[in-house]
């Protein structure tokens, strides 16, 4: 079957964005489909929430927010001016693993002239909220629509007018797996009753799977604790980090992404790189989800730092998956002491080989059905 899949995959910089979308088609092939990634240039500025003119008056009736979004502006201006002087080869990946739309589609041209497939999935990563092409409303009628773990990003105060727009879209589905309970919730408020929660697609393959992506040799032969950050602010301190790594003989090794900026050195790996440099490392300290779920494939303790601020709402994504596997202790800012706990993957295990399982063979009889 050719399946049309609509998610995000345009990130140079975001490694679980690009993992996301490989694990989904990836599983798709070896059940013998014909997976490809549809190709859109997504406009975010008819997102329905109150971001645009009511929030510019918050910021300014609230001085403290306005100034911490002021600087955290400059700070993305300075890591995207330092970003521009390296290659981290995502493209290269792209055409090695992830089988694309041969061209890219803009909301009109999606509309007119939709790709052509027996089948559409839109998912996963925080798609939903804005465009409404990433609720599929542009397939041709009668065909297959599917949402694999699509996230509203914490985000649930729709206007009444988007949230009909959306139960239009979404009332002849197939079927609806959201990524968090948070977000079968708004889908129950919206008035669609039938979405589940369904895991990551990254949890669909198994550590075996990615292994055939990594380079052959460890990029260290120091032990090192991996810190890898995205720029959504933390009360995380870089400082602390080499400080404790140092008292127990570790080198650091520092990847910054999504405008994450500061005057520690980085490096800045292929995505191949950065799945092997998780699987090498003795720690890792991260304040990304998909950072979280590598490290818990690949056996790895870690502390995934809480975001602050305005970010907090995006905690969800983290903290219901962490409650599932019963590691919610490992979300934490004291660095420090946690980095000196042991951790039991044996729950994460099962949750992989059991929830996982299910959730494969839920989307696989979702593909077969009239």
């Amino acid at each position: 079957m050719k399946i049309g899949i609509l998610t995000f995959c345009n990130s140079r910089d975001n490694y679980g964005q690009i993992l996301q979308c490989f694990a989904l088609q990836e599983l798709l092939r070896n059940a013998g489909h014909n997976p490809f990634l549809i190709r859109y240039n997504e406009d975010r500025k008819s997102a329905a929430t109150d971001k645009g003119q009511k929030s510019v008056l918050r910021y300014l009736k609230h001085f403290r927010t306005y100034y911490n979004l002021f600087w955290q502006q400059r700070k993305e201006e300075a890591y995207y001016r330092e970003e521009a002087k390296h290659d981290r080869m995502f493209q290269k990946f792209i055409e090695e693993h992830i089988t694309t739309s041969p061209i890219i589609y803009d909301r009109l041209s999606i509309s007119d002239c939709p790709p052509e497939a027996d089948a559409y999935i839109c998912g996963s990563d925080q798609i939903w909220g804005g465009d409404l092409a990433y609720y599929l409303n542009f397939v041709p009628t009668g065909r297959k629509k599917i949402a694999y773990a699509p996230s509203f990003g914490g985000v649930s105060n729709f206007t009444p007018a988007y949230q009909k727009q959306v139960k239009m879209c979404l009332q002849d589905f197939s079927f609806i797996g959201m990524r968090e309970q948070s977000g079968v919730k708004t889908c129950q408020d919206i008035g669609i009753s039938d979405a589940i929660k369904v895991c990551d697609p990254t949890l669909l393959l198994t550590k075996e799977d990615y292994c055939r992506l990594l380079p052959s040799e460890r990029i260290s032969e120091k032990p090192y604790v991996l810190l890898y950050l995205l720029g959504a602010p933390t009360n995380i301190n870089v400082k602390d980090v080499y400080k404790m790594a140092e008292q127990r003989g570790f080198e650091v090794k520092y990847i910054a992404s999504q405008g994450q900026y500061d005057s520690f050195p980085k490096i800045y790996p292929s995505i191949p790189d950065w799945l092997r440099l998780i699987r090498d490392a003795e720690l890792v300290i991260t304040n990304s989800f998909h950072g979280t779920v590598f490290s818990l494939i690949n056996t790895i303790p870690f502390i995934t730092v809480p975001l602050i601020h305005s970010y907090k709402r995006m905690n969800t994504r983290i903290t219901d998956f962490l409650t599932d596997i019963g590691l919610t202790n490992r979300i934490s800012e004291k660095i420090v002491t946690l980095s000196q706990e042991e951790m039991n993957f044996t729950t994460f295990h099962t949750y992989q080989q059991e929830f996982g399982t299910s959730c494969k063979e839920i989307l696989l009889k979702a593909l077969e059905n009239n």
